[in-house]
């Protein structure tokens, strides 16, 4: 069964975003689109560049909604 074989790793997403929130140089709404991107891409198991471009429409079908009430649109077209 593909179950045995899956690997519960929130301890490492839940490390991961404590980094994103030590990061004094980046704002709070930085923080927060990277925090929301990083979990995207370690959900979607995004490791390839030339996959990103059609994984950013993708986040944008996902989130668009969030990123325009949380006010991180530019936060998402500049990354």
């Amino acid at each position: 069964s593909d179950d045995e074989y899956e690997v519960d790793d929130e301890w490492l997403r839940e490390q991961q975003k404590q980094s994103i929130e030590e990061l004094e140089e980046l704002s709070q709404s930085e923080q927060l689109f990277a925090i929301q991107w990083n979990d995207f891409v370690h959900k979607h198991h995004v490791y390839a560049d030339f996959v990103f471009p059609l994984m950013c429409e993708i986040f944008a079908n996902e989130h668009g909604k969030w990123l325009i009430e949380k006010r991180l649109r530019t936060n998402f077209l500049l990354h």
